[in-house]
């Protein structure tokens, strides 16, 4: 009998209609034909900018300040900065705005849609590297990260609500990440961080230091993959040698 998945948090049952009504969305050549999809840009009655990708709501500006409280915490130590997923830019926004109190050295984006990738471009000072993060680690050098940020979007069915596990693994099998770095990462988890999810990365050697919870106030057409007013924003770093 095969393992269950590991989720993020211990109820999944929470997370089942998001899983049951996105399922139909992910045919087999998501992965490539994403790559050169062209976004579309869509703004509400109320200012609300989505950005859909192949049928996919790939990002909503009413997460902007959940964005901005990533952009603060994968900051806080300066150096060199990692970001996957570009969306509609808020994220890497933030990031360059503590360039200089913080002493950002180096910011690098990943994203893999082409257009996206373009887009990103014209953040001041970072790089861009187009293509999978899954390729795109592999070209980056060990211990150099004084943070890293996971905002990507999962372009497989098996990946749906667990795209970030599998980020953390890549993360810490290619020792991207400087000993004293932080981690943080889209969280989907209601309420708190799971049990096995967090056995998974203390055994990464990982410790969870904080987990700060940010309200929100989800449109009524996002109910159906998220029920709650909140999210939560990690700080992860490496466990301290005892």
């Amino acid at each position: 009998m095969e393992d269950s998945p590991l989720y993020m948090t211990d109820d999944v049952a929470s997370l089942s209609t998001s899983l049951d009504s996105r399922k139909i969305l992910y045919t087999e050549d998501l992965r490539d034909a994403w790559r050169q999809a062209l976004p579309s840009l869509e703004t509400t009655e109320d200012g609300e900018r989505i950005m859909h990708i192949l049928g996919h709501e790939a990002m909503s500006s009413y997460a902007a300040p959940y964005m901005k409280r990533l952009g603060d915490i994968v900051t806080r130590n300066g150096g060199h900065i990692l970001n996957i997923g570009y969306g509609l830019g808020i994220l890497d926004t933030v990031i360059e705005s503590y360039r200089a109190s913080r002493n950002i050295q180096d910011h690098i984006i990943i994203e893999i849609n082409t257009h996206l990738a373009k887009e990103a471009q014209a953040i001041p000072h970072a790089t861009v590297l187009e293509g999978s993060w899954e390729e795109a680690l592999h070209t980056l050098p060990q211990e150099h990260f004084s943070g890293i940020v996971y905002d990507g979007y999962p372009l497989d069915l098996t990946e749906l609500h667990r795209d970030g596990i599998l980020f953390i693994e890549t993360v810490a099998k290619l020792k991207l990440l400087k000993s004293t770095g932080t981690l943080t990462f889209f969280v989907d988890a209601p309420d708190t961080l799971g049990t096995q999810f967090r056995g998974f990365l203390k055994n990464l050697g990982f410790d969870y230091l904080a987990l700060e919870t940010l309200p929100i106030t989800p449109p009524k057409r996002h109910r159906k993959n998220w029920q709650f007013d909140h999210f939560l924003a990690p700080i992860v770093k490496y466990s301290s040698p005892s």
